[in-house]
Order: structure tokens, then C-alpha cells, then sequence
């Protein structure tokens, strides 16, 4: 079973763009999440596939880069769905739930962090 959260992958973008920048976009990304889904689900619902491309596209490499891993891979299976033309809703349903697992998940490393590195409180 894939985890809701990898803190390795908002570890690494730490690394890469600074602590205060990921920081920032894993509270974007936690931000957007709800409004993210429920633009796919509407998409999926209303069999606008390009729309629903265009959202889960957004949701997976966002999901990727703050390591909700088991969002990132039910939308990555979303994608091939979308792409051979499989039936969508089921996945759907599964990326709704897993959204407040990857939120309740993901919730403290989006904390503001000190010069220091350690989240403040």
C-alpha cells in the first residue's frame, strides 16, 4: 500500500528551491487541493476529458513534488484511464478520499520553518 505522504519528496525539494519556497508550495498546494479535485470530478462528470486531463495533470506533478504519494498514484492511474478511454469515476472517488489523507498528511511539514530549519510553532 502506497503511504499518503513521502517526507523524502518535500525533503528534496527543500534541498532544491530552499526551505521557505517549498514550504510555500506545499501550502499552495494544500490550498488548491479541494478546488483541484472538485474541478476533476465536475470534468469526469461531465465527460470533458480534455478538462480532466488538464486537472489530474495539475494534481499528479503537484502531488508528486510534496510526496502525497498515494494521491500522485491514483491520479497517475486517472491519466491512463483518461488516455485509453477507461472509465474514470471510480478513480475519482478514490483521489476524493485520498485528498483528506494527503491533507492530514501533509498539514504539519507545511508549517513555516525558522531560519534554522525547524518548524515553528
Amino acid at each position: 500500500m502506497t503511504p499518503a505522504l513521502r517526507p523524502e519528496a518535500l525533503e528534496h525539494l527543500r534541498q532544491d528551491v530552499g526551505t521557505c519556497a517549498a514550504t510555500e508550495f506545499a501550502q499552495c498546494f494544500l490550498a488548491l487541493l479541494y478546488t483541484r479535485v472538485e474541478g476533476l470530478r465536475r470534468a469526469v462528470a461531465a465527460g470533458d476529458a480534455n478538462a480532466a486531463h488538464v486537472c489530474v495533470l495539475s494534481l499528479h506533478s503537484s502531488a508528486i513534488m510534496v510526496g502525497a504519494a498515494a494521491l500522485a498514484e491514483h491520479a497517475a492511474w486517472l491519466l491512463a484511464a483518461l488516455r485509453t478511454g477507461l472509465p474514470a469515476r471510480e478513480v475519482v472517488y478514490r483521489i476524493s478520499e485520498l485528498t483528506d489523507q494527503a491533507r492530514t498528511a501533509l498539514l504539519p511539514e507545511a508549517r513555516p520553518h525558522g531560519s534554522d530549519g525547524h518548524t515553528v510553532r
